[in-house]
């Protein structure tokens, strides 16, 4: 019998949560602005718990976002792979920073993951053009304060911290 321990159905509870974020139907316009839900909740658990969620777990992440999305297989795995990589990378400079700093971070993290999944995307099917795809990094960025106090909140209240 296979038994879960609650911190780690306290992460995956986020990202239950993550991901109907990133499902809600909304209009086009407004899906432009969407920021990167999963993304900005495993680069949460992979900067403060790496040993929980590293590389391996954001690739199985993105796997799965591609699998809700109906992209190709493998891009959004791909992008959030090595964005959570440089992120594991930088992570202890990244805990000692203030939350405006961080802020700063996620929008360069976010920006690298949106960018490669445009790269990809673009392999897939027709060429577009323009970086409209950064909003999703901007937003991103901006509610980081919000996910960040959060998620800080939920892993206390599970003792991870």
């Amino acid at each position: 019998m296979v038994s879960i321990s609650v911190p780690n159905s306290s992460i995956y509870l986020s990202f239950i949560l993550a991901y109907v974020l990133t499902v809600i139907p909304v209009s086009w316009p407004v899906a432009t602005y969407m920021p990167s839900w999963v993304f900005i909740t495993s680069l949460f658990w992979a900067i403060f718990f790496p040993h929980k969620h590293g590389v391996g777990m954001a690739w199985f992440a993105g796997l799965w976002l591609d699998v809700v999305m109906g992209y190709p297989l493998g891009v959004n795995a791909f992008s959030m792979a090595i964005s959570i990589a440089l992120a594991i990378f930088i992570g202890p400079r990244f805990r000692i920073y203030s939350v405006g700093l961080q802020t700063w971070m996620v929008f360069v993290l976010a920006a690298v993951c949106q960018l490669l999944i445009f790269w990809a995307k673009n392999i897939f099917s027709v060429p577009a053009s323009g970086l409209s795809s950064l909003w999703g990094a901007v937003t991103s960025a901006l509610v980081w304060p919000l996910i960040y106090a959060y998620l800080r909140v939920v892993a206390r209240i599970f003792h991870l911290i």
